[in-house]
């Protein structure tokens, strides 16, 4: 079946058919059979099919995995804008937590059968509560409370988790001196390693052996308690 054939298979108006090939960027190859399309092409079309059925709900699993950077955008931006026009309820299957961030209000996070964190999605960015949640929700910084760094923080809790964004170079509220061990470059800014473990992002460029003075605020350190 081409690619306009899955898009009419339930008799959708012709200006919708339309309307989703552009879209979704499929104009030039709506004539192709579907085993003649990429893997990204094939993850353009998925979306796209869904929009022309009558849905009372949808499941997106993994809806962003396969395209380049530049077409993953442009399909989270035409998915995000039909979901809205369409207002309808769906649930997101996805191990990005930008996706995640991006299109959901409520998480549920699973752990091996059962369930150890359901509530609004930006509760859980800012305050995981759980070790494992942290972990899942990639805040780079877990710092043992009884460790040399932990031990700085007057704050009650297994772990703190803080985001490498929220560390900042000079002295603060709760500060650290530290020496660089590692460095790596990104388009905008540098991301650094210190022997201490701790991690953060600078546009400042520093070398290894390095020895600077970071801080982080106090309300951007998140308690953990480790229920294993």
């Amino acid at each position: 079946m081409s690619v306009r054939g899955n898009l009419e298979i339930l008799n959708p108006p012709q200006e919708t058919v339309a309307k989703l090939l552009h879209q979704f960027g499929l104009q030039s190859i709506e004539n192709q059979q579907g085993g003649q399309i990429s893997g990204g092409q094939k993850q353009r079309l998925a979306p796209a099919r869904i929009m022309t059925r009558r849905n009372r709900a949808l499941l997106l699993d993994e809806p962003f995995s396969a395209p380049d950077y530049a077409l993953k955008e442009q399909i989270k931006f035409e998915l995000m804008t039909e979901l809205n026009h369409l207002k309808l309820p769906y649930i997101m299957v996805s191990h990005s937590n930008v996706e995640l961030y991006e299109f959901t209000d409520e998480l549920i996070v699973p752990d091996r059968g059962r369930m150890i964190f359901q509530g609004s999605t930006e509760a859980i960015f800012h305050r995981p509560e759980k070790l494992k949640v942290a972990k899942l929700l990639g805040v780079e910084n877990l710092i043992p409370a009884d460790s040399n760094v932990g031990k700085k923080i007057p704050l009650k809790g297994d772990y703190f988790g803080i985001y490498e964004r929220d560390i900042k170079l000079g002295p603060g509220q709760i500060q650290w001196e530290v020496e660089i061990k590692e460095r790596i470059k990104n388009p905008f800014s540098f991301d650094y390693l210190t022997v201490c473990g701790l991690r953060f992002k600078s546009a400042k460029e520093l070398m290894p052996g390095d020895r600077v003075l970071i801080h982080v605020e106090k309300d951007k350190i998140q308690p953990l308690t480790d229920d294993d």
